[in-house]
């Protein structure tokens, strides 16, 4: 016959919000038979931490032991130091974080294999920043901070528990949810990776679980050029406009527009007719504030590019310079002296900034209705025009500034058809006149 009312003596809990805090409620049974609460604070916010709380409940629940009659429960002595239960106050010291005055739970700063994931990639990106460029390491930052680290701490993956799968499915997340490309996807797995290598140099876990991820393949970008035609009108629509001379030195030096906000007068040598290029201006996102960095040196560590001022030019810069001397005597004390050697500067002497050039070249486009382009693929229309002209790779290598000419070749070489045509002709001599 079936028992009614039969009570069962299991030992239970459940999680309770209060006030944006995870409590633990303890559900046992006396030595009476007398059901009976208990509760604690895990010190923990709501967001993003009831894993880390259901874990604090099973293990109490897992060495929880009813009172002796007439003596009260205290779970503290489950999170802190009880001789019994040592495991879980471990577990408890490594969950625990802390928080800053808006309530954010932030890294309490303690390196273990049993961290978020999350963490680790915080703690890597300030010990990577050691060795990097700033502007790298804004990229990078950017990355992490914006894109990466949020997804994994919101899933509360660890770094000893994150799979190849996690990273996958992380992969996949961005794709969908981001719309990105794959080259985007490439540059954040990039920092994983090396994220996870530092881990496995501490020894903080074994291996690398992105050496199972398939890496996505970089696409090729095939950038979009001008023809001469419309680079005449380009030119029409930005004479007398601040950008008249980037546009210039974009289309026919093929320079980016770091090297052109650079570009000081102690790099122009009027009397040998000279222009230097060996310093550049970046933008970088550091710790939340957009910086401009510069760098005695271009793109790819050449020390320097050489090449001729032409007369056109000369022309422009001297005019220039005269504007400049005369800004700065009629500002006096309103112009800016901090930029004094650069000739990219507004009538305040304000040095000029590449995000201006990319935003106001995008505006005068539309306003002109003028086919888009970005402002760099008028390095590609210079690389362009001259491939259409004859000049082969090794030249157009030098005068891009190119490190190698591979790099020349992997962008361009589809464009360098003259030279297919010039071997044609010297490979005809072989053949018979006739074939028929």
């Amino acid at each position: 016959m079936k028992e009614s009312g039969k009570r069962k003596k299991e030992t239970s809990g459940y999680l309770r919000d209060i006030k944006g805090i995870w409590h633990i409620v303890i559900i046992y049974y006396d030595h009476e038979g007398k059901r009976k609460f208990s509760s604690i604070s895990t010190k923990l916010k709501i967001r993003g931490n009831k894993k880390q709380a259901t874990r604090l409940m099973e293990n109490i629940l897992s060495c929880f032991k009813v009172p002796e009659k007439g003596k009260k429960v205290d779970l503290k002595q489950y999170l802190y130091g009880n001789p019994n239960t040592d495991k879980l106050s471990g577990l408890f010291t490594k969950i625990s974080t802390k928080s800053n005055s808006e309530g954010k739970q932030q890294f309490s700063g303690e390196i273990h294999p049993d961290m978020l994931f999350s963490d680790f990639l915080s703690f890597w990106l300030k010990a990577a920043r050691r060795s990097l460029e700033e502007s790298t390491y804004g990229a990078y930052a950017m990355n992490i901070n914006n894109r990466i680290a949020p997804y994994f701490k919101e899933k509360e993956i660890r770094l000893n528990e994150l799979t190849a799968i996690d990273l996958e499915n992380y992969y996949n997340y961005a794709m969908e949810h981001d719309q990105i490309s794959t080259n985007t996807i490439l540059k954040r797995h990039i920092n994983i990776n090396q994220a996870l290598k530092y881990a496995v140099k501490l020894k903080l876990i074994t291996e690398n679980p992105a050496d199972a991820v398939i890496k996505p393949k970089k696409r090729k970008y095939t950038g979009s050029a001008y023809s001469i035609e419309e680079l005449n009108e380009l030119f029409e629509i930005f004479k007398g406009d601040p950008l008249e001379l980037a546009v210039y030195l974009a289309s026919f030096y093929g320079l980016r527009r770091e090297e052109i906000v650079g570009i000081k007068w102690s790099n122009v040598d009027f009397e040998n007719h000279i222009l230097i290029i060996d310093n550049v201006v970046t933008n970088a996102n550091i710790d939340g504030k957009l910086v401009e960095i510069e760098k005695e040196r271009t793109k790819n560590n050449a020390r320097e590019r050489t090449y001729p001022l032409i007369r056109q030019f000369e022309d422009l810069l001297l005019k220039m310079k005269t504007e400049q001397a005369l800004n700065k005597k009629i500002s006096g004390r309103s112009y800016n002296p901090e930029y004094i050697g650069y000739f990219y500067v507004d009538e305040l002497g304000n040095r000029i900034k590449p995000g201006f050039i990319t935003q106001h070249f995008n505006r005068m486009l539309k306003k002109h209705d003028l086919r888009h382009i970005r402002f760099h693929d008028l390095r590609h229309t210079c690389a362009t025009i001259m491939l259409s002209k004859g000049e082969n790779l090794v030249k157009v290598q030098k005068w891009l500034g190119h490190s190698t000419i591979s790099t020349t070749a992997n962008v361009y070489s589809h464009l360098d058809f003259q030279s297919k045509i010039d071997s044609a002709v010297k490979m005809s001599e072989i053949m018979p006149t006739s074939l028929i």
